[in-house]
């Protein structure tokens, strides 16, 4: 239906494009590294003794250049120079680099630029689920913000891995609560992932009564909304 039609109707708001023109997400299959990574996940989440950790790591080696590259990257900033993948797991921690190896079995899907439109939605994810958790409590814990992180990030891996979502979050060390929120929609984690999904759907209504709920400022949600659109933005420029 033509804009000028719309206006006859009384139609005030129109819905145009998110990011971009929609792509559909294809994956018709997964390169055995992705699952070297998450069995490499899985060993950082179980604490899994360091050493075993660093002997998996050293026997992928596109992995260990590319967490290499990673280290080198600008995101870091070590006084001592990096001596061995032993080295860097304890400078960089558990959690970061879980976050990492999330991350890189996205950039090796759907195609081989690393900006896919399914690294930039679970990018939007992740952004929005940190960002509305922290306009809810101020003083959220560091571990609570990495779960909202996970709760975005391992919500499209079943895109990636053509399995159901239930059957790979089984194979994996999360927590109940990412579990629940990501599945079933519960706790304030998945609540909060429910509008995300809401918010993909541009439906203002869910906005509204979320805003209301929490006591929240109106229109808070779309400046975290319009912030989280303009990193995504900024992540997908060329470097």
């Amino acid at each position: 239906m033509h804009m000028k039609k719309q206006k006859k109707l009384g139609c005030d708001w129109f819905q145009g494009y998110f990011f971009a023109k929609p792509k559909i997400l294809e994956n018709a299959k997964y390169e055995p590294s992705q699952m070297a990574v998450l069995k490499l996940y899985n060993l950082l989440m179980q604490d899994v003794n360091i050493d075993e950790i660093a002997k998996e790591f050293e026997v992928n080696h596109e992995i260990t250049v590319q967490l290499l590259q990673f280290i080198n990257s600008g995101s870091f900033s070590f006084r001592n120079k990096i001596s061995s993948i032993h080295h860097v797991l304890t400078l960089v921690g558990r959690i970061p680099l879980g976050q990492w190896l999330m991350l890189m079995i996205y950039s090796k899907s759907v195609s081989k630029d690393k900006k896919s439109p399914l690294m930039l939605m679970v990018k939007h994810r992740t952004e929005l689920m940190e960002s509305i958790l922290t306009a809810l409590e101020p003083n959220v814990r560091s571990n609570m913000l990495g779960e909202a992180y996970f709760v975005g990030v391992l919500s499209l891996i079943d895109t990636v891995f053509g399995v159901e979502l239930e059957i790979l979050l089984a194979q994996m060390n999360i927590s109940q609560e990412v579990r629940e929120a990501i599945l079933n929609e519960k706790g304030t984690l998945g609540e909060i992932f429910k509008l995300v999904k809401d918010i993909e759907k541009f439906d203002s209504y869910a906005v509204d009564v979320f805003e209301k709920k929490h006591t929240l400022d109106r229109g808070s949600i779309e400046q975290i909304v319009f912030q989280a659109m303009q990193d995504v933005n900024s992540f997908e420029k060329p470097q």
